[in-house]
């Protein structure tokens, strides 16, 4: 309903524009529908007289107006108005070189605006909060020693980019960042489920995949020197499961028999004789679940004191349908059904738990914590 009403409102004011002059909507402060309006006339030099008076006096007030504008986000103090004014800088220059393309007021004398100048005032606004923050945010990181402040310190580099042409520095400060924030992990894994051990090393450990990258290094061996030892223990593997069950009834009209009928030339047919079959169906619907469990622990590499705990939980299942015949003519079952002959449940749960463990370390992998 709201983008009905949106679009209604679009359609109420491209009518509006369309049906008004151009003189009309000069005196009700709408520039920019002034020029959409002389557009098409402008662009091939065919403006009269009185069109492009109104063109040039809408292009006089239309700068004063966003000279206004630009103002205003200038001497605000928050740096979102900052951005907003050099996100209207872009609209500005789109449109000014729209009119300056207009042969017929290539000769006029209008109060273009500067946009060179602009953006250098509020580039240097922006560069300065950013910078200000950057070192902010440095001074945070030393009083947590959290990577991920190091790390919003290194992604405000990439926003003080845009607003300076020292991009040496720049990299400089980004290395700086990395540096500061890098960590080294030791990677232990541990298996504390009773039995298992030829699950856990196939579906489990070996699925652990802890990836390098300029924040982070991953050793699996001692010979390394690390800051931290990252412990990933196997905790549980469970296997549950349940089962429900309803009783089905189907009927079907199937031939019993042929007679012989005879009609009035003596003519014989073979006839059928239908009757109706039923049979009852005990649908038994079995869940099967595996749950698994990990824990993940951060340990400073020389003092073993542990800064960080994270649970990792995962759980598969899988449901099994099954029907028995329990009474009547089989012929009655629908050939979609599958009948079991016996009621034995050999579920293996193998497959389950292998999904379970795979899964389990897909997460640990995608989400591991870092300090």
């Amino acid at each position: 309903m709201k983008n009905l009403l949106h679009l209604l409102s679009l359609a109420i004011v491209a009518l509006m524009v369309s049906c008004s002059s151009p003189e009309k909507l000069y005196h009700r402060g709408q520039y920019e529908s002034v020029f959409t309006k002389l557009n098409k006339n402008a662009s091939k030099g065919k403006l009269d007289a009185d069109e492009k008076f109104i063109l040039m006096q809408a292009v006089e007030e239309w700068n004063k107006d966003k000279e206004a504008e630009l103002n205003a986000h200038l001497n605000s103090r928050q740096p979102k108005d900052w951005r907003k004014g050099m996100k209207t800088l872009g609209a500005i220059e789109k449109t000014q070189k729209k009119i300056k393309r207009y042969a017929q007021l290539q000769d006029a004398d209008l109060p273009y605006i500067n946009t060179s100048e602009w953006k250098e005032q509020f580039g240097e606004q922006l560069y300065t909060y950013y910078y200000d923050s950057f070192f902010d945010q440095v001074n945070r990181f030393r009083e947590t020693a959290r990577q991920n402040d190091i790390r919003k310190a290194y992604d405000i580099v990439g926003d003080m980019r845009e607003y300076t042409d020292n991009q040496l520095l720049m990299d400089s400060l980004e290395q700086v960042c990395i540096a500061m924030g890098h960590r080294k992990y030791r990677v232990i894994i541990e298996n504390q489920t009773i039995g298992n051990y030829f699950t856990f090393d196939r579906y489990f450990a070996d699925e652990i995949n802890l990836r390098s990258d300029r924040w982070n290094s991953y050793y699996y061996r001692d010979d390394n020197e690390v800051d931290f030892d990252l412990v990933i223990t196997l905790e549980d593997i469970d296997e549950d499961g349940d089962s429900r069950s309803n009783t089905n009834t189907y009927t079907r009209r199937v031939i019993d028999y042929y007679e012989t009928q005879v009609d009035t030339a003596g003519v014989s047919t073979q006839v059928p004789v239908y009757k109706e079959i039923s049979a009852n169906v005990s649908e038994i619907t079995y869940e099967y679940i595996v749950e698994t469990r990990a824990d993940v622990e951060i340990y400073e590499s020389n003092s073993r004191r542990r800064l960080q705990y994270d649970d990792f939980r995962n759980r598969e299942e899988e449901i099994v349908v099954v029907n028995y015949l329990e009474s009547g003519d089989r012929a009655a079952v629908p050939n979609n059904i599958q009948l079991e002959r016996n009621r034995g449940n050999n579920y293996n749960y193998n497959d389950l738990v292998q999904d379970a463990l795979e899964q389990l370390a897909n997460n640990i992998s995608r989400d591991i914590p870092t300090l």
